[in-house]
């Protein structure tokens, strides 16, 4: 994707692929691209060349970028932008470094504005309220927040950046009792494409701060959020049940989740609101086969928790591989713990990872077992694949779902579980990359989509989850599109925003 109205910049063209072998090229192309940012930014703000950037956490449709800077003031991120801006460059702000989808490749020799450095947590213990800065991951937010005695809806994993995971909804274990991210979200100090800061909130800018929660990407820079917090639930610790299973077990597996989507309907939810349930398929070489990785979290009493796990726990016919239960997991260790302590795996960078996904309502117990099958002979053939995880996230839905779908730019708030197919392996024209391996899973990929899908009940894709190539309404919402489209043409006229799942493509008009 281009910018909107803008023919493609110099660097796009020159800078398909800034390897350290085009290095000299860049200095051709800009012989004083570095000197320009220099003399903008203040003293105490850094730029690298593309070889000295943080790799991202995939290589897979990563952007391609001809210099960074990593601002040191709110000024410099300005000043940054503008420059960016006055040299007809593509420009992308990243926190985390965690975005996934394959549309980033689009923005080729552009500046990366590297929030990281902006990573403030401040908690007000008596409104509740906490402001977190632009770099700030969930890591920097559990513990400011549980020394509070608060706690908040996050992502999953703690090397997310906190104002990524918002600016797409915010989906996670606790949106049963506590709605999703943006529904915690009060105010946020934003940067325009024109150089202006501006507040978005209830009663500042509403119609921007509608689309920030949930399209968020598509319209500014986020300099900083204020968000509410909520008293700890349960002392502020939760039931931790982590149990490894063979391959045996997946139907089984998959039914009892589908018990409980079976009650996800129109006038019910499906998971308890403080029960969340996670499945991660994997390859186990010591089994030389697969395995399913439960992890259950309930937000309450114990036993409680327990007799919600009753029919896997007393079943005859499922053989742990390995059990832990830990009965009251401090919510700040969650991220960390949960998975038998995944966390640290899937934070790893920079990896070569090719992320499909799905928001659905429905588990198709057929379908799901039919594709795990399919995993597992994609790993048993196939070696270099074995890294490849399958990721079925079952969370509640009850808080998400009392808020309109009408007060947000987020459409999915009745899907029952999100999934994630993450395929690992060499990426094409490094050490060890197998010819056509690529193509052969993006083609296998989107058919499992496809029928999953199918049997899903749900059309769409939570946004962050998006492969890229699944269109505006299946991220958005069909329903939504109209008002996001006007409001891009209002906030973001020139379209310098939006690499991400942009709301507004090149082939949109």
């Amino acid at each position: 994707m281009q910018p909107l109205n803008h023919s493609p910049p110099l660097s796009s063209v020159l800078l398909p692929l800034l390897l350290l072998d085009t290095l000299p090229l860049l200095c051709t192309a800009y012989p004083d691209l570095y000197s320009i940012f220099q003399s903008r930014l203040s003293e105490d703000s850094e730029i690298y060349l593309p070889t000295d950037l943080t790799p991202r956490w995939t290589t897979h449709g990563a952007p391609n970028f001809a210099i960074g800077v990593r601002p040191a003031t709110e000024d410099d991120v300005v000043a940054a932008l503008r420059t960016a801006v006055e040299n007809d460059m593509p420009f992308l702000a990243t926190g985390g470094g965690h975005g996934y989808t394959s549309s980033y490749a689009d923005l080729q020799g552009g500046v990366q504005i590297d929030m990281s450095g902006f990573d403030s947590v401040d908690v007000d213990e008596q409104s509740g309220e906490v402001v977190v800065g632009a770099g700030a991951v969930f890591a920097d937010l559990f513990g400011p927040v549980a020394d509070a005695g608060r706690e908040i809806q996050t992502g999953s994993c703690s090397c997310v950046g906190v104002i990524g995971a918002t600016l797409g909804g915010g989906i996670g274990r606790y949106q049963g009792l506590h709605g999703l991210i943006v529904d915690a979200l009060l105010s946020a100090r934003v940067l325009l494409a024109n150089g202006t800061i501006v507040e978005a909130s209830h009663t500042s800018n509403p119609d921007l701060f509608w689309a920030l929660r949930g399209a968020g990407m598509n319209f500014a820079i986020v300099l900083s959020a204020t968000y509410t917090t909520h008293p700890q639930t349960n002392n502020g610790t939760v039931l931790n049940v982590d149990i490894a299973y063979p391959p045996a077990a997946a139907p089984e597996l998959f039914a009892f989740l589908a018990s409980f989507s079976q009650r996800n309907n129109a006038s019910a939810t499906g998971l308890p609101p403080a029960l969340s349930i996670v499945l991660a398929v994997s390859w186990n070489d010591d089994l030389a086969g697969m395995n399913i990785v439960l992890n259950a979290i309930f937000a309450g009493p114990a036993d409680t928790g327990l007799a919600h796990l009753a029919p896997l726990l007393s079943s005859p016919t499922l053989q742990p591989l390995r059990t832990n239960i830990t009965t009251a997991l401090p919510w700040r260790a969650i991220s960390t713990t949960a998975s038998f302590g995944s966390d640290a795996a899937e934070c790893a960078r920079p990896v070569h990872r090719n992320m499909y996904g799905l928001s659905i309502q429905r588990i198709d117990i057929p379908a799901f077992t039919a594709y795990f099958d399919t995993l597992s002979t994609l790993m048993h053939d196939e070696p270099t694949t074995r890294q490849t995880h399958w990721i079925i996230e079952g969370f509640p839905n009850t808080a998400a779902r009392a808020v309109p779908s009408s007060e947000t730019a987020y459409p999915h708030r009745d899907a029952f579980a999100h999934l994630l197919m993450a395929y690992v392996y060499p990426r094409p024209g490094t050490p060890g990359a197998v010819e056509g391996l690529e193509e052969r899973i993006d083609g296998l990929a989107r058919e499992a989509r496809a029928q999953l899908q199918a049997g899903g009940a749900h059309e769409g894709v939570y946004v962050s989850y998006g492969h890229g190539d699944e269109g505006v309404a299946a991220w958005y919402g069909e329903g939504n599109l109209g008002r996001l489209r006007e409001l891009k043409r209002v906030w973001d006229p020139e379209g310098w925003f939006g690499w991400n799942n942009g709301v507004l493509r090149a082939h949109d008009g």
